[in-house]
């Protein structure tokens, strides 16, 4: 799940993949408000998994959000 979130945040918003690591913020990535929706939406898209801009704002570090996704997209299989 690590890989495909990397995969999301190098396509999609042109992360350097070698800033992208498990205690990196999405600060430290330089994810603005409107950028922390549309990554809401891309995970929706690609995972099946509920995970807002709230939920990204509160887990913050890249390791949490893998986190969540992995148990929310479990649930939502």
């Amino acid at each position: 799940m690590y890989e495909q979130f990397k995969e999301v945040l190098v396509v999609s918003f042109q992360v350097p993949e070698d800033r992208i690591t498990p205690d990196a913020s999405l600060e430290d990535l330089e994810f603005d408000s409107l950028e922390l929706v549309e990554l809401s939406l891309a995970l929706q898209e690609r995972f099946g998994a509920d995970v807002s801009e709230e939920d990204l704002i509160e887990l913050r570090r890249v390791g949490p959000i893998v986190e969540a996704l992995t148990t929310r997209a479990t649930k939502a299989a």
